[in-house]
């Protein structure tokens, strides 16, 4: 579970609805073709997870030319923080 955690981090609720979807696909399609039921396991919420991308990264890097540019305020210090803690992934 903490794996799964882990690779979702940055995954929306949506993003999540469709990698639950995406697993529930495969292990459907593997039940029609042998014929042999069996329950949704981490393993396939994992494969899913690497088979998709969080929608949310290209929202992060939009904000980020905001945080660069707009907060005399103060207005996106937590947005600034969040994304420093991402550098990693956003780029």
């Amino acid at each position: 579970m903490i794996a799964f955690f882990y690779f979702s981090k940055l995954y929306s609720g949506a993003d999540i609805d469709n990698v639950v979807e995406v697993a529930t696909e495969k292990v459907i399609h593997e039940i029609m073709s042998s014929g042999k039921e069996r329950p949704i396991f981490m393993k396939d919420l994992l494969d899913a997870i690497t088979s998709t991308k969080p929608s949310t990264l290209e929202w992060l890097r939009t904000i980020k030319n905001y945080v660069k540019y707009a907060n005399q305020a103060g207005l996106y210090d937590d947005v600034e923080r969040y994304l420093s803690q991402h550098k990693k992934v956003l780029g």
